[in-house]
Parts: structure tokens; C-alpha cells; sequence
């Protein structure tokens, strides 16, 4: 009895230690991790992931600072808009107003894996990305 408890705390535990705290479905931990502060970056307080606006390009109308890089890990999501909320989630955290993608590249190609029960494989797409975390000039 006192194993099954002990175990089933064990369980708890690891999952809750794993779960960390998360913005638009993504870890904390790995957001921070991809964002690289400029040195124009400012320390902001963090906004709310819905106050992040994305933009299709760079601002031409109005004036603003780039304060931080975003670079998600090209194999973390499959489609574009899961990159670009997580771009957006990293984003809030340090305050930007905007978010612009400044190059991204897409590439596919063939993975194969063979183990003692048998094979598989199929096409990996990878999308590598470079974003670019604004404030507007007041």
C-alpha cells in the first residue's frame, strides 16, 4: 500500500513538475529561451499574448524600436500559425507591441529510422524562422 502511495506521488509529481507554466500552449522556459534581447531592448512588463499584434511586414507608417529576436526551434511546430503564436507568446513576455517575421525557410526532406521491430520513415519539415519584437515610439 504504502509503494502504490509512494509511486502514485512520484507520478504526480513528475507531471506537474514538467507541466511549468505556460503562454499560448507554450513553456514559459522555451519561450524565453528563443528570444534574444536587442540592444535597444528595454525591460518591459510582460502583456497579455492578445495585446501582441502580428503584422505581415515591417511597419512602414509608423515609428518603432526592435528590442528582441525571436528564433523558434525549426522542428518544434508543423504549421505556420503554431510558429507564429508561439512567436507572439515570447513576444508578450517581454512587452512588445508587434511582432513582424524578418525571414523564414521551410525545408523538407526524407528521415528514415529502423529499429529491431522494423522501419518507418517519411518526410520532416523544419521551418526556421526569425522574428523581430517591436514597441512603437510614443
Amino acid at each position: 500500500m504504502k509503494l502504490a502511495l509512494g509511486i502514485a506521488l512520484c507520478v504526480c509529481l513528475a507531471i506537474l513538475g514538467c507541466a511549468g507554466p505556460r503562454v499560448g500552449g507554450v513553456r514559459v522556459a522555451k519561450l524565453n529561451e528563443w528570444y534574444i534581447p536587442t540592444e535597444a531592448g528595454l525591460q518591459r512588463a510582460a502583456v497579455p499574448l492578445e495585446q501582441v499584434a502580428f503584422l505581415d511586414k515591417s511597419p512602414e507608417n509608423r515609428a518603432f524600436q526592435v528590442i528582441g529576436l525571436i528564433t523558434p526551434h525549426p522542428e518544434a511546430f508543423k504549421t505556420f500559425p503554431e510558429v507564429v503564436n508561439a512567436i507572439r507568446a515570447a513576444a508578450s513576455l517581454h512587452g512588445a507591441d508587434a511582432v513582424f517575421i524578418d525571414s523564414q525557410q521551410v525545408d523538407k526532406s526524407w528521415q528514415f529510422s529502423f529499429n529491431q521491430w522494423g522501419g518507418g520513415g517519411g518526410v520532416r519539415r523544419q521551418i526556421y524562422t526569425k522574428a523581430k519584437a517591436i514597441v512603437w515610439d510614443k
